[in-house]
């Protein structure tokens, strides 16, 4: 199996609030992101499925009835959990009919639900015998209003790859607003827009192709696009949104003349659950790990072991590779 870690932090503007946050609790919305394999060679969507798996990964301290739902295709499995084991779901359906795949942009309904009748910690996993992307997963209540999408370099030796994003909404008349950083496949790049959501919709985005060169194909990244929940009047409080980044096939190169291809896949953070101290641990024996720092406030002083970072890139985020235990700080969160 090809590794491919992406690693990414993110420091926001000290203008917005932090909040709690905890990754333990008793509900979890997630959507299942696109992988290479649910394509044909022509592009077209591959109707038996594709190759890849979606699974999750469930753990708490007390026993469980948890309950894996897709409300929109009538799919649902209930589990009785034991206390202090780490249990796998069945795979998520992805064949016509029960299809929970993400596999164009724009408006679908297949957001996948999960309630547990105690505190659990859940993960999510995409793989195939040639690529594998795991995350933890945010519960509803440590989640926010307000994200920004962080991605990666976009290039694959497959013309059908592109870097994603999308939100799944947790409530109905859930409105967002997006604006995307780059050209999307139907959005442009800055222009702002509106998408009226019921809960378990979700709303993905696809980078533009941008380009081919020597077999490598070249996509937009969408780092930098803002996906907020808006107040529908006074008396309604802003929803609360679940958001993932991410891409169906991407090339790294891992140092020594070596590349990987392999599929992203990561819930975004809310922006006002970030901090200012973090630990870089890398992959040992790769000779590249990448680390994205990501700002909304430009005068933010991001150091690496107390050296100032400089050359931040398109105002938006700054980018190295570093193999040694290290450590992350800035003076706003």
């Amino acid at each position: 199996m090809k590794n491919l870690l992406f690693f990414s932090l993110v420091l926001f503007s000290s203008l917005l609030q932090a909040q709690e946050f905890n990754n333990t609790g008793k509900e979890f919305w997630a959507g299942y992101g696109a992988h290479l394999s649910m394509y044909n060679p022509d592009g077209t969507v591959n109707t038996s499925g594709g190759s890849q798996e979606m699974v999750f990964y469930l753990s708490g301290n007390s026993d469980a009835i948890i309950t894996v739902e897709i409300p929109s295709i009538g799919w649902s499995k209930t589990y009785t959990y034991s206390a202090n084991s780490m249990f796998t779901t069945d795979v998520m359906p992805k064949v016509v009919g029960t299809d929970a795949r993400i596999v164009a942009e724009g408006l679908s309904h297949n957001g996948i639900h999960i309630i547990s009748s105690t505190p659990i910690v859940a993960f999510c996993h995409i793989y195939d015998n040639n690529s594998s992307a795991t995350t933890l997963l945010t519960p509803v209540s440590s989640l926010g209003q307000f994200y920004t999408s962080l991605n990666f370099t976009q290039q694959s030796t497959n013309k059908n790859a592109a870097g994603y994003c999308f939100v799944v909404a947790t409530e109905d008349s859930t409105e967002v607003e997006i604006i995307p950083s780059v050209n999307t496949q139907t959005h442009i790049a800055g222009v702002p827009f509106i998408v009226q959501l019921n809960k378990g919709d979700v709303y993905n985005l696809f980078g533009a192709q941008t380009g081919q060169n020597n077999g490598v194909f070249t996509g937009e990244d969408l780092t930098g696009t803002s996906i907020r929940t808006v107040n529908i009047d006074s008396t309604v409080p802003c929803r609360k949104i679940s958001v993932f980044s991410g891409s169906s096939d991407i090339t790294i190169n891992c140092g020594g003349g070596n590349t990987t291809s392999d599929i992203i896949f990561q819930q975004i953070m809310p922006n006002g659950a970030l901090g200012n101290k973090f630990f870089l641990i890398p992959t040992k024996q790769m000779g590249h790990n990448y680390f994205r720092v990501l700002v909304t406030d430009t005068t933010t002083n991001v150091a690496l072991n107390g050296v100032r970072l400089t050359n931040l890139i398109n105002g938006l985020y700054y980018e190295f590779t570093n193999d040694s235990i290290s450590e992350i700080t800035s003076n706003i969160p």
